[in-house]
C-alpha cells in the first residue's frame, strides 16, 4: 500500500553524510526541499541524552533561518519525543 502513495527511489539516499551537523541545508534549500525529518536517537543525541545539547539547539536554528518545516521521527515514546521536540520548537512522530 505504501508504493501506491509514494515511490520508493525517493526513500533511498544518494548521498551519505558522516554526521547530522555535516548536512548542507543551504544546498538542500536550493534544491526546494522544504521538509526535514530528522531520527532522534544516536542522530542528535545519544539515546540515553534526555535534552537537547547546545550544538543541537543551533543546528534547529539554523534549519528553521532556511524556512525549512522541520520533524523529529523516532521509535521511542511519546513522552521522550514530545519534550525533546517542544526544547527546539519542532514538530514529531512517536513510535515511528
Amino acid at each position: 500500500m505504501f508504493e501506491l502513495f509514494f515511490k520508493k527511489q525517493h526513500f533511498y539516499p544518494n548521498e551519505y553524510i558522516k554526521t547530522v551537523f555535516e548536512v548542507d541545508f543551504q544546498k538542500l534549500w536550493e534544491n526546494n526541499i522544504r521538509i526535514i525529518m530528522l531520527d532522534l536517537d544516536n542522530t542528535l543525541v545519544p539515546y540515553d541524552e534526555k535534552d537537547p545539547t547546545g550544538k543541537v539547539h543551533k543546528l534547529f536554528d539554523k534549519i528553521k533561518s532556511y524556512g525549512f518545516e522541520v520533524y523529529i521521527i523516532s521509535n521511542n515514546k511519546k513522552d521522550r519525543v514530545k519534550s525533546f521536540a517542544k526544547q527546539v520548537n519542532a514538530r514529531y512522530v512517536y513510535d515511528a
